[in-house]
């Protein structure tokens, strides 16, 4: 889902081969729902780059309830610590 942005087939497709990577290595997750959700905080009233938010939550099967999100001027760069940082 995309927040405050508009929606990119790129950035769907970044974020689709990132969870069929993580899918890969824990096929657990085969199981589970991966919602996905990219933020751009963009403030009229301040001055200054964008910052874009990606956040992944898992639902369901035994990694239930796992939570990621980080930050970053540059959407990919918040896209592929998000899911670096997942276990």
């Amino acid at each position: 889902r995309f927040r405050n942005l508009e929606k990119s087939e790129f950035l769907s497709g970044s974020v689709t081969e990132r969870a069929s990577r993580l899918v890969e290595k824990f096929p657990e997750l085969r199981e589970s729902r991966i919602e996905v959700v990219i933020d751009m905080d963009n403030s009229p009233a301040q001055p200054g780059p964008d910052l874009f938010r990606v956040r992944v939550q898992i639902h369901g099967g035994k990694y239930d309830r796992v939570l990621m999100m980080k930050e970053s001027e540059n959407v990919y760069l918040a896209i592929a610590e998000t899911f670096d940082a997942l276990p």
